[in-house]
């Protein structure tokens, strides 16, 4: 979702317009707001600046004050034609763009060096979710290739991961959108989360965000990580 907001920002100014991220400073002062539903943030903008243009990403009616958000935005910015023609009923202004990230500018290049950084970038779940299949499948990597496991997430938000944590060297990394590329390209294997079997189509399609930087992406299975450490081992 962050990169919805920084992408939507880039744009903004290259049209010329004066933006703003992460910041209340100076409300009083802005044309246009654009927040989450589940902020819960309308009401408490409106109070600081009654004439304030209030826009919604990712609008919801999973509960009464979330859909009260919906309903109480001046428009929506909807990511696909789908999400579109469902909030119709609650919203007639909404506006298409749809919420991906910008495609990767730099490219990994692969050489000799020692430990061999795995990489993740995700949320806090799926690394608990590493207890059970893959932590000892890395603790016992370990025992053959030297390792580094690198984690970017959101510890601002969520917390430090503690639950299923393998017992190898681990960089803990505060996931920001205008780092995240360069910490990626600073990996050799890309780790993707796959929580169970029926998910691994899901994982496939986040491959790309490893792969687009010429990484080697493999999804939660032990086998297909010990080749790819091998192959890495070997270059």
């Amino acid at each position: 979702m962050a990169a919805v907001f920084a992408n939507l920002a880039e744009d903004l100014q290259q049209q010329g317009a004066e933006v703003a991220l992460n910041t209340w400073e100076g409300l009083e002062h802005f044309d246009v707001a654009i927040v989450k539903a589940s902020d819960r943030t309308i009401a408490t903008l409106r109070q600081h600046n009654p004439h304030l243009l209030i826009g919604l990403v990712h609008p919801s009616d999973i509960d009464v004050e979330v859909l009260h958000e919906t309903v109480s935005a001046d428009f929506i910015i909807s990511g696909s034609l789908e999400e579109r023609d469902y909030y119709l009923q609650y919203q007639r202004h909404i506006f298409l763009l749809p919420h991906i990230e910008r495609p990767p500018q730099g490219y990994k290049q692969h050489s000799e060096h020692s430990p061999i950084v795995l990489g993740y970038h995700g949320n806090r779940h799926h690394l608990e979710q590493f207890e059970g299949r893959l932590s000892p499948a890395l603790e016992a990597l370990a025992q053959r290739y030297p390792l580094r496991l690198k984690a970017v997430y959101n510890m601002a938000h969520v917390g430090r991961w503690q639950v299923g944590r393998p017992n190898i060297p681990i960089d803990d990394v505060q996931w920001d959108y205008a780092t995240l590329e360069q910490e990626l390209l600073e990996c050799d294997i890309g780790l993707v989360p796959a929580l169970t079997p029926h998910q691994r189509y899901r994982a496939a399609a986040g491959a790309g965000s490893g792969a687009g930087h010429g990484l080697c992406a493999v999804w939660q299975v032990p086998e297909r990580l010990s080749a790819a450490l091998q192959k890495q081992h070997q270059r």
